[in-house]
């Protein structure tokens, strides 16, 4: 016998708008539609996918939001949404029907908007920080025990399932349901009875509704009269569910087979979600109202799902598990089977992506902007590392007090207090993991030995930023600068050596805050070096010159283009994509300075695509020293810089000394972008006190910016004009 059964839930219905009705109705077709192809018997959740497919609604926008607002019939606003499901899952609850959601996450910090508007609907909705042991898999399993009345069980094989996905977050998800029929059945039929039936306009198909006790919930059976007509029932299938036609309210005896489905997984690879509808979440979603994260994609999800039919009732749960990483990939659970082959269902959903850890999508790239408009009004071809320049002066910044710490605030965007600002860069420094890239920061704050450090802040800027001390004797000046560009080259690998001895001559130098920066990563794809091909770049938009020109055909790369900005982007990921370098590229040849004057736009821009593509970039290798202290000082930073009345006195003392003020800022930055990836190496000093900190960012014939990042953090900015 073939037969099609639904769980129904006829108030829900009526108790929202006919909108919602149709919708659901439209989506269950479309999963029917999909298994069907591939699966003899199967049992398979529509509203559990749906649930979770809200939760993100809730955090996207443009082309994803209206993807899920066509395909799940979502009303447009989201405290339309927040209402309408509220109201749905207060319903279901009533009705013996259970839906709860459990956040698992590692190095994820949600938008609180999109965090509190779930636990609206879900009231039980929990986050939960991934430990990494045995004991947190066993926790999981036990919770979609708990959820499911021990029917789901072993969603999680072994921390190798969390660990091999390299996944931030995974979103679980648990249905259940029990419902008794309203008067038990014998053991082989329901007899006679009064029941809501039903046929179908031909007549090739009947209808039966079974409801439950004590419940508005009800299992609909539908079957074919004849076997031969089942395909053409399917094919009517959302007709049927829209308006069922239960035109009789009669006794009648009907005879049900006892069956049951335990451990089927349902697959839903990337082609059968793009079948149903699923595509623009498929490749970099966007989803900024959820997470700062970018190209959150969705690859798959694993449902497991439990169904028992028999003369009591009716009992189903089901088991979601889509997992969030930083790149795309596949995260399977095992292929989980009936003993009876005739009765398997295989269920699979996939998510994978690339966002921005909780430290690190709170990066500030202001200062970056404002640095990069003033270096680029006295330079051609640039790279600076705000980053390096940014953190000596935060160190700097727990030492200092009144107008010089006012200062600094305003034009780094310092937080006002002490401790969020130690907070910030110690989430820093704890999310430069060095997979995949090579970051090596080395901080060191040499003093002569008339100058004693004040012992607070000595243990900060060694707690936060790594410091190390030591004394130098600044009367053999030969002797320490030696030593200082040694300390410079250790760190760097003997690509930076920046000291001069002439840098030493102020009568003056009692502290020298030393910083130096490494950098070097392989791309994800890397160039074939085969080929690389003399191409023509255009110098400053206008002259031509041959340039070795670096080319990739029809690789996947992230690549945005803005109307409002006259640019193209093209993101680079390296090695585990937790580093990548950022290209940007005006439309029009000579289009840079307009592109500049947006600067800030330019640094947080986001809407980045996976695109099969075909991309010519020029090799480039970059060397420069730049005096940074006028560029700061016009940023607004003037009180530091003045003898009589910097106030840093948090940070060293001397006996029979007036305050120390900041009298240099120097930056030397080593950038070879080649077919393997990036070397860069930067190099800083700040006499008294040095700031810290650099990095590097992509088609590619005529002047463009690039700047590196670490997740969200802008190690490097520059640009190339002229080669």
């Amino acid at each position: 016998m073939y037969l099609v059964l639904f769980l129904k839930f006829s108030v829900v219905f009526a108790s929202l708008n006919y909108h919602t009705e149709k919708h659901n109705e439209h989506f269950s077709v479309t999963v029917y539609k999909s298994l069907i192809r591939t699966n003899s018997d199967f049992v398979a959740s529509p509203f559990l996918i749906e649930s979770v497919f809200a939760i993100f609604y809730l955090g996207s926008e443009w082309g994803t939001a209206k993807e899920m607002r066509q395909l799940f019939d979502f009303p447009r606003k989201n405290v339309e949404l927040i209402k309408k499901f509220k109201k749905l899952v207060s319903f279901l609850n009533e009705q013996n029907f259970h839906v709860e959601h459990k956040m698992l996450w590692d190095e994820v910090e949600w938008i609180p908007r999109f965090e509190n508007d779930t636990k609206e609907i879900f009231q039980s909705f929990q986050l939960e920080a991934f430990e990494g042991k045995k004991e947190q898999v066993e926790k999981l399993n036990s919770w979609f025990r708990e959820q499911t009345n021990n029917k789901i069980d072993y969603m999680i094989k072994s921390l190798k399932d969390l660990e091999k996905a390299v996944i931030s977050a995974f979103l679980f998800s648990a249905s259940h349901f029990e419902g008794k029929w309203s008067e038990a059945s014998s053991e082989r039929s329901v007899n006679a009875r009064y029941f809501h039936y039903g046929t179908l306009h031909n007549k090739s198909a009947k209808l039966v509704e079974l409801p439950f006790e004590k419940s508005e919930a009800s299992m609909v059976l539908i079957f074919p009269e004849n076997a031969n007509d089942f395909h053409q029932l399917e094919a009517e299938l959302a007709q049927i569910l829209e308006r069922p036609n239960f035109t009789k309210s009669e006794p009648a005896t009907i005879s049900l087979p006892k069956f049951r489905f335990e451990h089927f997984v349902v697959e839903y690879n990337h082609e059968r979600l793009a079948e149903m509808g699923i595509r623009k979440a498929l490749y970099g979603g966007d989803y900024k109202y959820m997470t700062a994260w970018y190209n959150v994609h969705v690859n798959y999800f694993t449902e497991k799902v439990y169904l028992k039919v028999n003369e009591q009732g009716v009992e189903v749960a089901s088991g979601l598990a889509p997992p969030f990483g930083q790149k795309s990939f596949c995260f399977k659970t095992n292929n989980y089977r009936s003993p009876n082959q005739k009765m398997c269902f295989v269920l699979f959903l996939l998510f994978g992506g690339a966002f921005a850890s909780n430290a690190t999508q709170k990066y500030d790239k202001r200062f970056t902007a404002s640095l990069y408009k003033e270096v680029g009004k006295n330079c051609t071809n640039f790279v600076i590392s705000p980053f390096l320049i940014e953190t000596a002066f935060g160190a700097l910044y727990l030492g200092s007090s009144g107008r010089t710490s006012q200062e600094m605030r305003i034009v780094f965007h310092f937080p006002v207090s002490n401790e969020e600002l130690e907070t910030r860069y110690r989430n820093f420094f704890a999310n430069f993991t060095n997979q995949g890239y090579r970051l090596h920061i080395a901080n060191k704050v040499s003093v002569v030995d008339r100058v004693k450090f004040v012992p607070s802040w000595e243990k900060k800027i060694k707690d936060i930023f790594q410091v190390c001390t030591d004394i130098v004797d600044l009367r053999n000046k030969d002797r320490t600068v030696a030593k200082i560009n040694r300390w410079f080259g250790e760190q760097t690998y003997k690509k930076i050596d920046i000291l001069s001895r002439e840098m030493l001559s102020c009568e003056r130098i009692d502290v020298l805050l030393l910083s130096a920066l490494y950098f070097q990563a392989n791309w994800a794809q890397p160039f074939s070096s085969d080929c690389t091909r003399e191409g023509i770049f255009y110098n400053y938009g206008r002259e031509q010159i041959f340039v070795d020109m670096m080319n990739t055909r029809a690789q996947l790369i992230n690549y945005g283009k803005s109307i409002k900005l006259k640019a193209q982007f093209l993101e680079l990921l390296f090695e585990q994509n937790q580093a990548s370098m950022v290209v940007v590229v005006p439309n029009e040849r000579d289009g840079i300075s307009k592109l500049e004057k947006n600067i800030t736009n330019v640094l947080y821009f986001r809407k980045f695509r996976p695109q099969l593509m075909t991309i010519l970039l020029p090799k480039f290798r970059m060397e420069n020293t730049l005096d940074l202290e006028e560029f700061i000082h016009k940023l607004g930073l003037n009180v530091t810089f003045n003898e009589q009345k910097a106030s840093l006195f948090g940070t060293v003392t001397c006996a029979n000394c007036p305050s120390p003020y900041v009298t240099k800022v120097s930056q030397k930055i080593y950038l070879d972008v080649n077919e393997r990836g990036v070397q860069a190496e930067a190099g800083q000093v700040v006499q008294y006190m040095a700031p810290k900190f650099l990095y590097p960012e992509l088609k590619v014939d005529h002047p463009f910016i690039f700047y590196i990042k670490v997740r969200e953090v802008v190690v490097f900015v520059g640009r190339v004009v002229a080669f």
